[in-house]
C-alpha cells in the first residue's frame, strides 16, 4: 500500500470507529489481546458482510497483532474466538478480505481459508488488489 495511505491514516478516526464498534452490540464481536506488559498487543473485530459477495454473510472485518507479538498463536486465538462468536450469531458463511501484496494469505490458508475471489478496489484513493477468503461456519 503506498505510504501516503498509511500516513493519511489519522488516530482520531480510529478512536471513533472502534468506540463506535466497541459501544455498539449491534456491530459484532471484538476481541483484543494484550502483551505481557499489559499493552495491546492485537485486535480482531467481525460482523455483517459490508462487499456484494453472493451466498456470503459474515466478515472478519479485522486482524491485526503487533509484529513484535506474531507467530506467538495470538492471531490463531482471535480468529477462533471471532468464528466462534461469528457463528454463535447465526451467520453461514465468514469472509475476510486480504491486501494481495502481503504474506497474510498464508496465514489464512493455515486456518482453513479457501481463497474464493480477487479484486482490484479503491482504497483511500489508491487502487489496490484483494484476495477475498472464506470459512464456512456450520
Amino acid at each position: 500500500m503506498p505510504d501516503s495511505v498509511v500516513d493519511g491514516r489519522k488516530a482520531p478516526e480510529f478512536e471513533a470507529l472502534w468506540t463506535q464498534r466497541t459501544d455498539s452490540p449491534d456491530e459484532g464481536p471484538v476481541c483484543v489481546t494484550e502483551s505481557a506488559d499489559g499493552s495491546v498487543a492485537g485486535f480482531a473485530s467481525g460482523g455483517r458482510l459490508r462487499v456484494d459477495l453472493p451466498g456470503y454473510d459474515g466478515e472478519l472485518v479485522t486482524l491485526y497483532v503487533l509484529a513484535e507479538c506474531q507467530r506467538r498463536g495470538l492471531g490463531t486465538e482471535m480468529f477462533r474466538f471471532i468464528f466462534a462468536a461469528m457463528k454463535a450469531a447465526g451467520y453461514r458463511k465468514l469472509v475476510t478480505q486480504v491486501l494481495a501484496s502481503t504474506p497474510a494469505g498464508t496465514f489464512y490458508r493455515r486456518l482453513g481459508g479457501t481463497a474464493i475471489e480477487q479484486r482490484d478496489i479503491d482504497y483511500r484513493g489508491a487502487g489496490v488488489t484483494v484476495t477475498y477468503f472464506a470459512w464456512p461456519l456450520c
